[in-house]
């Protein structure tokens, strides 16, 4: 089947305001199967494709019709400077998490961490790249899931960073206190904590695709940043800073936990790019706060 035929096809079954977008995507798609460039599909629409991977495109159509995310079908996913392997052991990253980390890149110009703390990392795009951006900093990465961090270990050796980066199995702080020496105290926290309340509105394909084990968390999505913050200041150096991004409404939700816990002058809220307070910061000066 000729590749512009096959496209046409295809894209008839997206929905109409999505065809477009589905249109570019999957001529992308094809090139990389054919390992081709995408200018030499437009210029060739009539080139045949093997009967093999039209039968294996026509079953990945059918996936990204139920609402598969595309970075899941092509493999991979850009995050800032590099291009990261995804999969289904872990979450697509999202923009908010690109501006999370480029935040504390900038942040760490004058003065760069040595010591990094990743948790809930994932397939490891934020702790990863804050191991790029600081090339004489140890960075540390979390997680519960052993999938995940398995696609976070495949990333590392892709990025040629295994020997300065630590992967770390457990549940938030037991993976600390049990991977870590007792003494080291983290220049720089961040995380992408599960924040997702178990009532909150998701789309089906999230739901279907994604791993629940990094979107859901109890107490209205807090269950994960209150453990989180509860030790904060037993892990995090002096001065230490701290991020994360959280839901749309947490800076409300948030707002007695962090006034019973915390000085008001040792965090504050960032907007992301649409203007919602997103990210919780914490800059802890040299009185720090009480343990």
């Amino acid at each position: 089947m000729e590749v512009d035929r096959f496209i046409a096809e295809q894209v008839a079954g997206f929905a109409k305001d999505d065809r477009a977008t589905s249109r570019r995507l999957l001529r992308q798609l094809i090139a990389e199967r054919l390992g081709l460039p995408e200018s030499h599909l437009l210029s060739h629409p009539e080139r045949e494709l093997p009967a093999e991977l039209v039968s294996d495109l026509r079953e990945e159509v059918q996936r990204l019709q139920a609402g598969q995310p595309w970075a899941y079908s092509f493999g991979h996913v850009p995050f800032l400077e590099d291009s990261f392997r995804i999969d289904r052991r872990a979450l697509v990253p999202r923009p908010e998490t690109e501006e999370l980390t480029r935040l504390f890149i900038e942040r760490h110009r004058t003065k760069p961490p040595t010591t990094i703390l990743d948790m809930c990392c994932g397939s490891g795009v934020i702790g990863l790249s804050l191991a790029r951006a600081f090339p004489r900093s140890r960075v540390w990465l979390t997680d519960l899931s052993q999938e995940a961090l398995s696609l976070g270990r495949e990333n590392a050796a892709s990025l040629a960073l295994q020997d300065r980066v630590t992967f770390l199995q457990g549940d938030l702080w037991e993976a600390v206190r049990r991977g870590v020496h007792a003494t080291l105290r983290f220049d720089l926290v961040i995380a992408n904590p599960p924040y997702v309340a178990e009532n909150d509105t998701l789309d089906d394909s999230v739901i279907a695709f994604e791993p629940p084990l990094a979107l859901f968390s109890e107490d209205d999505g807090q269950k994960h940043i209150k453990i989180i913050l509860k030790d904060l200041y037993r892990f995090l150096a002096v001065p230490g800073r701290a991020g994360f991004e959280l839901g749309h409404y947490h800076h409300q939700t948030l707002t007695n936990f962090l006034q019973q816990n915390f000085d008001t002058g040792d965090y504050n809220w960032e907007l992301d790019q649409h203007g919602v307070p997103r990210f919780l910061v914490f800059d802890r000066g040299a009185k720090g706060h009480a343990e």
